[in-house]
């Protein structure tokens, strides 16, 4: 689902290291506060290690601070048995994707010097056979 958030400020990117209870190994995660409109709320949205990248995705998110912003996010249930035996549940919001905004600026100079290349191209052809 695409859901328009607004981070507030830093302190609405937090990170969390997360500890396998099978290995041991630790991962870092991530976890946005967003307040969402229409209805107006404020959801905890939780970001996976593979987005996150070790924090970099924390400073990815730092450039939406302040500004309106579109994720692609999915409600997840989970429920489980824990080592006790006991049974557990658990809910919540969970980032897929996000926009990156340093590739689109990156890939779109190209294709507009590609076609201002083409027109002034075009245009010269056309002054030299209008006026030999």
């Amino acid at each position: 689902m695409k859901l328009e958030g607004l981070i507030l400020d830093d302190s609405d990117i937090i990170q969390e290291t997360k500890t396998d209870r099978g290995s041991g190994q630790q991962t870092q995660i991530g976890k946005l506060n967003l307040i969402t409109t229409n209805p107006t709320a404020t959801i905890e949205v939780k970001i996976s290690p593979e987005l996150w990248n070790n924090g970099e995705g924390g400073k990815h998110f730092k450039q939406f601070i302040g500004k309106r912003t579109h994720f692609d996010v999915e409600y997840k249930t989970f429920s489980f048995g824990n080592d006790e035996g006991r049974h557990v549940s658990l809910t919540g919001f969970h980032l897929f994707s996000f926009q990156n905004l340093n590739r689109v600026k990156i890939t779109a100079v190209p294709h507009i010097i590609i076609c201002l290349v083409v027109v002034f191209g075009l245009i010269g052809f056309c002054v030299y056979w209008r006026f030999r």
